[in-house]
Order: C-alpha cells, then sequence, then structure tokens
C-alpha cells in the first residue's frame, strides 16, 4: 500500500491535528507547530503509507530527532489513534514520536543583570526547550550523565553556575531522589508569571470529567464544556479509581519514581513531570514526555496528557498554585471519574 504526496495533502487538514492532539481552547494554547519530533523507542518502524498495513521501508531509534511535515489519518476507523506523522522517508505512527521544539535560550549573567537588578531570582521554575539535554553531576560536559532531560519537562532551578568548559550551567534539584544536577542553561526557559496565573478564576462552579470508556477529559464550567482532550488513563492492572474526588495538591514538577508506589512497576523512573494535578492519592493528571499515544489506557493510574493540556488543566483547577511554590495542598476542583 502506497499513498502519494497528492493523496497525503488531501488528507491533512486541521481535523487531523484536532484527532491527534485533542482540542484545547485556542486562546490559551496557541497552536503551533514545531516540525520536529523525537523518536520515543527504539525500532520504530517507518512505513510507506499512514496505515499499519504499509510496507516497512526503513527504522528509527530512540531519541532520533526527525523533520515532521504533517500529518495523516489511518484509513482503518476503529483504531483509536489513527494520526500518522509524515517524515522525509515515509510514515511512523504519532503515538511513538513527541513533538518538540530546539530553541535556545539567553542566559544573563545574575551578577549583572540589567541595570545593576537580577533578573533571574532563585529558584525559578525551568522548562526544557530543546528535545533532550543530558543532567551531568557536575558543571562540565564531562561530567558522568545522571539523566536525560527531555523537551517540556520541568524543573526547579536553584542557581548558576561558569563550568570549567566556560558554559553557563543551571543547577536544578531533583525533588525525588534529593540530588543537585547540571544542565546547560541555553536549554531550560524561566516559565515566566504570566504561565500561573489562573484561568476563569471568576467562575466557583467547575468540575472535571474523565471518561475511562472513552478515555476523553472534559472541562465544565457553570455546567457548560470549556475544553477536552484525549487523554491515556491506568491499564487493567493499575486502573484509574472510579468515584467523586477533588484536587487535592498541585505540583509544576515531580519526579516521579515506580518505587513510590508499591502497586506501581517499579522500573519506571520519570524526572521532571510537568504540571501535575493529584486528586486521588497518588493519582494525579499530568503531562506526559514518555509517549504520545491518547484514546486507550497505557498509564499506571494516572490521567497522562500532553504538556500543553495538562497545563491548561493545571492552572485552570483550584487550588492555585502561586508562582515559586513548589507544591500546595487543599481541598478544590470537583473531579468525576467513571
Amino acid at each position: 500500500m502506497t499513498l502519494s504526496r497528492r493523496d497525503f495533502l488531501k488528507l491533512t487538514s486541521a481535523a487531523l491535528a484536532a484527532t491527534a492532539f485533542g482540542q484545547l481552547p485556542p486562546e490559551d494554547i496557541p497552536r503551533t507547530q514545531t516540525g520536529l519530533g523525537r523518536v520515543l523507542t527504539w525500532g520504530v518502524s517507518v512505513r510507506d503509507a499512514p496505515s499499519l498495513d504499509g510496507h516497512v521501508v526503513g527504522y528509527r531509534t530512540l531519541d532520533e530527532v526527525i523533520p515532521i511535515f504533517g500529518t495523516a489519518l489511518d484509513p482503518d476507523e476503529a483504531r483509536y489513534n489513527r494520526a500518522w506523522f509524515l517524515t522525509r522517508d515515509g510514515f511512523i505512527h504519532s503515538g511513538l514520536v513527541q513533538p518538540v521544539a530546539n530553541l535556545i535560550n539567553p542566559v544573563v549573567d545574575p551578577e549583572l543583570g540589567r541595570g545593576g537588578v537580577v533578573t533571574r531570582p532563585y529558584p525559578f521554575l525551568g522548562e526544557v526547550t530543546v528535545p533532550f539535554t543530558d543532567a551531568r553531576f557536575g558543571p562540565e560536559d564531562r561530567g558522568g550523565v545522571a539523566y536525560r532531560m527531555y523537551y517540556s519537562t520541568t524543573h526547579w532551578v536553584y542557581d548558576i553556575v561558569t563550568g570549567r568548559d566556560g558554559l553557563w550551567w543551571d543547577r536544578i534539584f531533583d525533588d525525588a531522589k534529593l540530588y543537585f544536577y547540571y544542565v546547560r542553561a541555553v536549554h531550560l526557559r524561566r516559565v515566566p508569571p504570566t504561565e500561573f496565573t489562573p484561568l476563569m478564576p471568576e467562575i466557583e462552579d467547575k468540575r472535571v470529567e474523565v471518561d475511562l470508556s472513552r478515555q476523553t477529559v472534559m472541562c465544565y464550567a457553570n455546567g457548560q464544556p470549556v475544553m477536552t482532550t484525549r487523554v491515556a488513563t491506568g491499564l487493567p492492572q493499575f486502573a484509574t479509581p472510579r468515584g467523586d474526588w477533588k484536587v487535592r495538591r498541585k505540583r509544576p514538577s515531580r519526579h516521579m519514581l515506580g518505587q513510590d508506589d508499591p502497586a506501581a512497576d517499579p522500573d519506571y523512573d520519570l524526572p521532571g513531570v510537568p504540571w501535575v494535578s493529584y486528586f486521588m492519592g497518588g493519582i494525579s493528571f499530568h503531562g506526559t514526555y514518555w509517549h504520545n499515544d491518547y484514546g486507550a489506557p497505557r498509564s499506571h493510574g494516572c490521567v497522562n496528557m500532553t504538556p500543553q493540556a495538562a497545563k491548561w488543566l493545571y492552572r485552570w483547577t483550584l487550588p492555585v498554585v502561586p508562582m515559586g511554590e513548589q507544591m500546595v495542598a487543599g481541598a478544590g476542583t470537583q473531579v468525576i471519574v467513571f
């Protein structure tokens, strides 16, 4: 089965993007096309058509960064995630590629600042803006690698130092292992105050509904839907708990470890999980960077969302987390899981 470029163009449209990424309020989350994708696992097949019936024409491997030229739908309407990315060599299923950017950030010497004012008060929340960057035990490229930090992950930055290589390094804190690591400062952006402000704060009547059968989240304000997006909830052995809950705790960054939950897979180790909103024990809504496959259960109980959707929900729900606070607790917005 092959698909010409003309046939591909007939398939692509704004509706395809909505199918691939869920629907979000455009005024709050601009739809920008990064044009790049990071391959999420080893041996990902490249096919000559947007379908599992397409012939394999190549393979891509973990952490390869590839250009993405568009999105097309699998003709099989029974598939829960029909979106495929068009690459230079063919089509790759969207669930196996994280859309990323490659943005280098300016660094201002904190000793100089601008007009004698320090422009980067510490600590601040930093977000990775490149496909990945290695966090090291010391501020130099020769330092041992502690973790690879991926695009859209968030980390608390406590200081900036000059390494022996003459480069600026942000000192970030691991909130699970209680270590400090070093990341190239140009690879992190400071999340500005405008991205912490609450959304629709004047509305008190808010609720979040998680539909396990449809794998969707719907947010309601005064009884009217204001946001919906596809998600990935818990696998059968780690089922997301049904019930009437409330958002209880929120934190903009969390290193999630399977060993912290005796019921979970002890092998998962996910630093910098962004925009976490807990509603039952350790079960939360949060951004996801290790897959891009929404519409079917695949988590250890949490509600996996795109980082953009998780951030919107984080800002929209109560309790409010002021900028600079690493965690806030308190009964907040209603969450119904059914």
